[in-house]
């Protein structure tokens, strides 16, 4: 079984937790740009969502991150060689889907991520897929 769906807008890579000493001992926050961006995700995500997933699956998960061309690159490039780094954005869109298509990230098994300039709009392409159990 395949789920895909498109998250619009310029893709958003986790960020590292932040600290404020406010208080006694302080406290660990995530950015807000990284949980508005978890939670676009969450919603794009809920769209294409399917009542019959198998929650418990193995998961495959492949992503097309489309970033702006910047005016500078060759339109014989394809491949973008720019921010966001394709690792932590794959961090965000992994964790934006948690509780939604899988229960846990932990149930990813495979990951692909291409990283390209984008055509028409900037956005993630994510396409889930779930791998049967074989007894």
């Amino acid at each position: 079984m395949r789920i895909e769906f498109f998250v619009p807008g310029k893709p958003v890579a986790k960020q590292r937790p932040r600290f404020s000493s406010r208080g006694k001992f302080g406290r660990a926050y995530t950015p807000s740009e990284t949980v508005n961006y978890e939670a676009l995700v969450k919603m794009c995500a809920s769209e294409a969502t399917r009542s019959d997933l198998p929650m418990e699956s193995a998961i495959g998960v492949t992503l097309v991150i489309h970033v702006d061309r910047p005016k500078s690159a060759p339109k014989r490039v394809v491949y973008a060689k720019k921010k966001p780094d394709m690792d932590n954005v794959l961090k965000s869109i992994l964790d934006g889907m948690n509780g939604i298509l899988y229960r846990d990230d932990s149930q990813v098994i495979h990951a692909a991520v291409d990283k390209v300039f984008a055509v028409e709009r900037e956005g993630v392409h994510v396409e889930v897929t779930y791998y049967e159990e074989v007894a």
